[in-house]
Protein backbone atom coordinates (compact mmCIF):
# COMPACT_ATOMS: atom_id res chain seq x y z
CA UNK A 1 0.00 0.00 0.00
CA UNK A 2 1.17 3.40 -0.44
CA UNK A 3 1.00 5.91 2.02
CA UNK A 4 1.00 9.61 1.14
CA UNK A 5 1.18 12.80 3.75
CA UNK A 6 -1.91 14.78 3.43
CA UNK A 7 -0.51 18.65 3.42
CA UNK A 8 -3.09 21.09 5.29
CA UNK A 9 -2.75 24.53 5.76
CA UNK A 10 -3.50 26.44 9.13
CA UNK A 11 -3.44 29.54 10.19
CA UNK A 12 0.08 29.20 11.92
CA UNK A 13 2.70 31.86 12.62
CA UNK A 14 5.23 32.61 9.91
CA UNK A 15 8.60 33.47 10.11
CA UNK A 16 9.51 36.95 11.44
CA UNK A 17 12.86 38.94 10.76
CA UNK A 18 13.70 42.11 11.12
CA UNK A 19 14.05 42.78 7.64
CA UNK A 20 12.25 45.33 5.55
CA UNK A 21 9.43 43.83 3.28
CA UNK A 22 10.35 43.31 -0.03
CA UNK A 23 8.09 44.79 -3.16
CA UNK A 24 5.44 41.91 -3.79
CA UNK A 25 5.37 40.57 -7.65
CA UNK A 26 1.42 40.29 -9.60
CA UNK A 27 -0.53 38.56 -7.17
CA UNK A 28 -2.06 35.14 -7.85
CA UNK A 29 -5.18 33.62 -7.58
CA UNK A 30 -3.79 30.20 -6.81
CA UNK A 31 -5.60 27.30 -5.36
CA UNK A 32 -3.45 24.46 -4.09
CA UNK A 33 -4.35 21.03 -3.50
CA UNK A 34 -3.24 17.83 -2.23
CA UNK A 35 -4.18 14.64 -3.07
CA UNK A 36 -7.01 16.30 -5.07
CA UNK A 37 -8.03 18.13 -1.56
CA UNK A 38 -8.32 22.14 -1.72
CA UNK A 39 -6.82 23.88 0.69
CA UNK A 40 -7.47 27.56 2.79
CA UNK A 41 -5.16 29.43 2.33
CA UNK A 42 -6.93 32.56 1.63
CA UNK A 43 -5.32 34.39 4.33
CA UNK A 44 -1.40 34.21 2.30
CA UNK A 45 -0.43 36.16 -0.40
CA UNK A 46 1.12 34.19 -3.18
CA UNK A 47 2.45 36.01 -6.03
CA UNK A 48 4.95 35.90 -9.10
CA UNK A 49 8.22 37.42 -9.10
CA UNK A 50 10.51 37.16 -12.42
CA UNK A 51 8.59 34.62 -13.44
CA UNK A 52 8.53 32.25 -9.72
CA UNK A 53 5.58 31.74 -7.92
CA UNK A 54 6.62 32.78 -4.31
CA UNK A 55 4.82 30.57 -1.96
CA UNK A 56 5.08 30.85 2.59
CA UNK A 57 7.61 28.74 3.77
CA UNK A 58 7.15 28.03 7.38
CA UNK A 59 2.86 26.90 6.68
CA UNK A 60 4.07 24.64 4.01
CA UNK A 61 7.50 23.27 5.69
CA UNK A 62 5.84 22.62 8.95
CA UNK A 63 2.70 20.46 7.20
CA UNK A 64 5.03 18.66 5.50
CA UNK A 65 6.29 17.58 9.45
CA UNK A 66 9.42 19.50 9.51
CA UNK A 67 10.45 22.22 11.82
CA UNK A 68 12.53 25.67 11.30
CA UNK A 69 14.78 27.51 12.94
CA UNK A 70 15.70 31.42 12.47
CA UNK A 71 19.80 32.10 13.35
CA UNK A 72 19.28 36.12 13.43
CA UNK A 73 23.05 36.54 12.88
CA UNK A 74 23.24 34.27 9.80
CA UNK A 75 20.03 35.49 8.63
CA UNK A 76 19.54 32.08 8.08
CA UNK A 77 16.53 29.00 8.37
CA UNK A 78 17.62 25.55 8.80
CA UNK A 79 14.69 23.35 7.32
CA UNK A 80 14.79 19.84 9.70
CA UNK A 81 13.38 16.94 9.96
CA UNK A 82 14.63 13.89 10.84
CA UNK A 83 18.44 13.37 9.25
CA UNK A 84 17.42 15.99 6.84
CA UNK A 85 18.16 19.16 6.40
CA UNK A 86 17.99 21.77 4.52
CA UNK A 87 18.88 26.06 4.85
CA UNK A 88 17.95 29.05 3.46
CA UNK A 89 19.53 32.55 3.35
CA UNK A 90 17.62 35.83 3.33
CA UNK A 91 17.78 37.34 -0.14
CA UNK A 92 20.34 35.11 -1.09
CA UNK A 93 19.51 32.69 -4.40
CA UNK A 94 21.47 29.57 -2.79
CA UNK A 95 19.35 26.83 -1.02
CA UNK A 96 21.32 23.94 0.38
CA UNK A 97 19.87 20.40 0.09
CA UNK A 98 20.65 17.61 2.52
CA UNK A 99 23.48 16.78 0.48
CA UNK A 100 25.36 20.08 1.58
CA UNK A 101 25.18 21.34 -2.24
CA UNK A 102 23.86 24.88 -2.85
CA UNK A 103 21.50 25.00 -6.08
CA UNK A 104 20.59 28.05 -7.67
CA UNK A 105 16.94 28.55 -8.58
CA UNK A 106 16.87 31.71 -10.15
CA UNK A 107 14.49 33.74 -7.54
CA UNK A 108 15.91 35.04 -3.70
CA UNK A 109 14.06 33.82 -0.88
CA UNK A 110 11.71 37.46 0.46
CA UNK A 111 9.79 38.55 3.51
CA UNK A 112 6.07 39.82 2.91
CA UNK A 113 4.20 40.51 6.08
CA UNK A 114 6.97 39.17 8.12
CA UNK A 115 6.43 35.44 6.02
CA UNK A 116 9.49 34.38 4.81
CA UNK A 117 8.67 33.52 1.27
CA UNK A 118 10.54 30.50 -1.16
CA UNK A 119 9.79 30.00 -4.96
CA UNK A 120 7.68 26.98 -5.12
CA UNK A 121 11.22 25.18 -6.86
CA UNK A 122 12.65 25.06 -3.17
CA UNK A 123 9.84 21.93 -2.48
CA UNK A 124 10.22 20.35 -6.03
CA UNK A 125 13.97 20.68 -6.65
CA UNK A 126 15.31 20.85 -3.30
CA UNK A 127 13.31 18.76 -1.01
CA UNK A 128 12.22 16.70 -3.81
CA UNK A 129 8.22 17.11 -3.38
CA UNK A 130 6.11 16.14 -6.31
CA UNK A 131 4.33 19.38 -7.81
CA UNK A 132 2.24 19.75 -10.78
CA UNK A 133 0.96 23.49 -11.68
CA UNK A 134 -1.77 23.26 -13.87
CA UNK A 135 -3.05 26.82 -14.55
CA UNK A 136 -4.13 28.23 -11.84
CA UNK A 137 -3.92 25.30 -9.70
CA UNK A 138 -0.79 23.99 -7.57
CA UNK A 139 -0.79 20.18 -6.56
CA UNK A 140 1.35 18.59 -3.67
CA UNK A 141 1.36 14.87 -3.51
CA UNK A 142 4.15 13.17 -1.51
CA UNK A 143 4.79 9.34 -1.26
CA UNK A 144 5.82 8.33 2.37
CA UNK A 145 6.66 4.93 1.40
CA UNK A 146 9.76 4.39 -1.67
CA UNK A 147 9.40 0.92 -1.33
CA UNK A 148 6.01 -0.01 -2.55
CA UNK A 149 4.25 -0.23 -5.46
CA UNK A 150 1.00 1.16 -6.73
CA UNK A 151 -2.81 0.56 -5.62
CA UNK A 152 -4.32 0.99 -8.49
CA UNK A 153 -2.48 -0.17 -11.83
CA UNK A 154 -3.98 1.63 -14.46
CA UNK A 155 -3.80 1.92 -18.52
CA UNK A 156 0.08 2.18 -19.74
CA UNK A 157 0.20 5.18 -21.97
CA UNK A 158 2.31 4.71 -25.43
CA UNK A 159 4.99 7.56 -25.45
CA UNK A 160 4.50 9.95 -28.79
CA UNK A 161 0.95 7.57 -29.21
CA UNK A 162 -2.60 7.64 -28.63
CA UNK A 163 -3.86 5.36 -26.35
CA UNK A 164 -8.10 4.98 -25.87
CA UNK A 165 -9.52 4.54 -22.62
CA UNK A 166 -13.05 4.64 -21.17
CA UNK A 167 -14.43 7.70 -18.62
CA UNK A 168 -13.44 6.78 -15.11
CA UNK A 169 -10.56 4.64 -16.50
CA UNK A 170 -7.38 5.09 -14.70
CA UNK A 171 -3.79 5.49 -16.78
CA UNK A 172 -0.89 5.04 -15.86
CA UNK A 173 3.27 6.38 -16.56
CA UNK A 174 6.29 4.74 -15.37
CA UNK A 175 9.62 6.57 -15.69
CA UNK A 176 13.33 6.31 -14.17
CA UNK A 177 14.96 8.99 -13.00
CA UNK A 178 18.11 9.36 -10.63
CA UNK A 179 17.36 11.53 -7.10
CA UNK A 180 20.94 11.36 -6.04
CA UNK A 181 21.62 13.47 -9.00
CA UNK A 182 19.30 15.70 -9.03
CA UNK A 183 17.81 15.11 -12.36
CA UNK A 184 13.49 14.73 -11.51
CA UNK A 185 10.52 14.09 -13.46
CA UNK A 186 7.42 16.60 -13.78
CA UNK A 187 4.47 16.24 -15.72
CA UNK A 188 2.09 19.51 -17.36
CA UNK A 189 -1.65 18.39 -18.21
CA UNK A 190 -2.97 19.92 -21.32
CA UNK A 191 -6.28 20.32 -18.84
CA UNK A 192 -6.99 20.31 -15.34
CA UNK A 193 -10.02 17.63 -15.43
CA UNK A 194 -7.00 14.78 -16.29
CA UNK A 195 -6.44 14.31 -12.12
CA UNK A 196 -3.30 13.03 -10.28
CA UNK A 197 -4.38 9.74 -8.13
CA UNK A 198 -1.15 8.32 -6.68
CA UNK A 199 2.59 8.74 -6.90
CA UNK A 200 5.04 5.84 -6.33
CA UNK A 201 8.53 5.19 -6.20
CA UNK A 202 9.59 1.98 -6.42
CA UNK A 203 13.76 1.63 -5.90
CA UNK A 204 16.05 -0.37 -8.30
CA UNK A 205 18.69 -2.42 -6.82
CA UNK A 206 17.62 -2.77 -3.71
CA UNK A 207 19.21 0.11 -1.48
CA UNK A 208 22.41 0.97 -3.13
CA UNK A 209 22.87 4.41 -2.83
CA UNK A 210 22.76 6.51 -5.63
CA UNK A 211 20.90 3.91 -7.49
CA UNK A 212 17.79 4.64 -9.84
CA UNK A 213 14.33 5.23 -8.84
CA UNK A 214 10.84 4.01 -10.94
CA UNK A 215 8.46 6.38 -10.42
CA UNK A 216 5.08 6.13 -11.31
CA UNK A 217 1.63 8.50 -11.81
CA UNK A 218 -1.47 7.19 -11.83
CA UNK A 219 -4.58 9.34 -13.31
CA UNK A 220 -7.89 9.55 -14.18
CA UNK A 221 -9.89 11.82 -16.82
CA UNK A 222 -12.76 12.81 -15.71
CA UNK A 223 -14.31 13.59 -19.37
CA UNK A 224 -14.66 12.65 -22.40
CA UNK A 225 -12.03 14.35 -25.25
CA UNK A 226 -8.44 14.17 -26.36
CA UNK A 227 -5.47 15.38 -23.83
CA UNK A 228 -1.98 15.26 -23.44
CA UNK A 229 0.65 14.90 -20.36
CA UNK A 230 3.90 16.09 -21.13
CA UNK A 231 6.45 15.26 -18.93
CA UNK A 232 10.18 16.90 -18.73
CA UNK A 233 13.12 15.74 -16.87
CA UNK A 234 15.55 18.41 -15.93
CA UNK A 235 17.06 19.64 -12.49
CA UNK A 236 17.51 23.32 -11.67
CA UNK A 237 18.11 25.71 -14.51
CA UNK A 238 18.58 23.31 -16.96
CA UNK A 239 18.61 24.26 -20.28
CA UNK A 240 16.30 22.48 -22.81
CA UNK A 241 16.03 19.44 -21.13
CA UNK A 242 14.07 16.18 -22.46
CA UNK A 243 10.56 15.49 -22.79
CA UNK A 244 7.97 12.48 -23.09
CA UNK A 245 4.48 12.97 -24.54
CA UNK A 246 1.86 10.92 -24.08
CA UNK A 247 -1.85 11.66 -25.74
CA UNK A 248 -4.95 10.07 -24.20
CA UNK A 249 -8.48 9.86 -25.97
CA UNK A 250 -11.34 9.22 -23.64
CA UNK A 251 -14.76 7.87 -24.94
Amino acid sequence: MNNKLVVSIVGTALISTTLFGQAVGKTLPIRVSVNNQVLNIDQYTVYKQNGHTMIPLRVLSESLGYSLKWDGLKRMVEVKKGDQSFSITMGKDSYVNEQAVSLSLGAVPEQVESHMYVPLEFFRDVMRINITEQQEHIMLITPESSGESSNLKGIPLQENGITTVKQGDHVRVSLEENPSTGYLWSYQASDDTIKLMEVTVQKKNGEAIGAPTQKTWVFQPSKTGTYKLTFTLSRAMEQSPPKRVYTITVR
